[in-house]
């Protein structure tokens, strides 16, 4: 009898452990999520819309940070009057989670191309809107040494455009996202 606690809490452990497993395994978006998750009506604010668009994904619009400096994608969920991710459904932070995997992978992909072969040290993602209120999320790929390095990169230098550069860099983005 004195064994029962421990068996019980094992099993419960064992029981949670494979919940979250089912949980959070690879979900099809064709077969668990809307192909679109937008809202119709759905509006940026100015400073979110200037930005370059890339692609629409189910929940967000992905946009490319206009500076050279950084490699640096803008994930907008489609959704009016979010200010919060908490904000969000509970199966819209699962999608927004899930496109800011897909968003990272593909800053990596891209910054790695872009610097000879060589991988960022950190992929920084970050929703802050102390500026900008509207829900978006910063993922953007940072080099030991990069002119902010190790603070933030707010602030840090003049963005510096794209340029001639912008729309191969864009189509480098629609590709790593399309693997």
């Amino acid at each position: 009898m004195t064994d029962f606690p421990y068996k019980f809490t094992l099993l419960l452990f064992s029981f949670c452990i494979s919940a979250l497993i089912v949980c959070c395994s690879d979900r099809s978006y064709s077969t668990t999520f809307p192909q679109n998750m937008a809202e119709s009506d759905f509006q940026m604010v100015p400073a979110l819309a200037s930005k370059h668009l890339l692609k629409d994904l189910p929940l967000c619009r992905v946009m490319l940070e206009d500076t050279s400096e950084f490699v640096w994608l803008v994930l907008v969920p489609r959704k009016n009057n979010m200010k919060e991710i908490h904000d969000l459904s509970s199966e819209e932070r699962y999608v927004l989670m899930d496109e800011m995997t897909k968003a990272s992978l593909a800053v990596k992909k891209v910054a790695t191309t872009l610097n000879g072969g060589t991988e960022p040290t950190k992929i920084n993602t970050g929703a802050l809107g102390n500026i900008c209120s509207q829900l978006h999320v910063h993922v953007l790929a940072r080099y030991e040494g990069d002119k902010a390095w190790p603070g933030p990169v707010w602030g840090a230098c003049p963005a510096v455009p794209w340029g001639e550069k912008l729309q191969e860099v864009k189509d480098m983005f629609v590709a790593a996202f399309s693997e």
